[in-house]
């Protein structure tokens, strides 16, 4: 249960974030570097419009992918995502561990769940 919660809670959320961050970057370059309307920036434009299609995809997939994850966890638990309200003995093991600092070390970003980004910024 403890891998899924980091699958869940960490690793999908930061490969989303990623994919926002490249979408970030991808739009604040616009015209970048292209001289003038000609062949090079409609290349580019071109370009550019199907590389943010893609990390949009991306994003929203692997986000979907977090929640489902997340969901089957508080299916199986009978609570949350993060087992904390659960009367089952599975959910109390998995609150139990997240907060056991011999499983995830709460002063390792890595290990915890990034913030929460602005849903559907991508």
């Amino acid at each position: 249960m403890l891998t899924l919660w980091k699958v869940g809670r960490v690793e999908l959320p930061r490969i989303t974030k990623v994919y926002r961050d490249a979408l970030a970057g991808l739009d604040g370059a616009k015209n970048a570097d292209v001289a003038g309307h000609g062949e090079v920036f409609s290349l580019w434009a071109k370009a550019r419009g199907e590389l943010r299609r893609v990390l949009v995809l991306s994003a929203r997939r692997t986000e979907a992918a977090s929640d489902a994850v997340c969901r089957a966890i508080a299916e199986y638990t009978g609570a949350d995502a993060d087992g904390r309200t659960s009367t089952a003995v599975a959910g109390q093991e998995l609150w139990r561990k997240i907060n056991d600092p011999g499983e995830v070390d709460p002063g390792d970003p890595e290990q915890n769940p990034p913030p929460a980004p602005a849903r559907g910024t991508a």
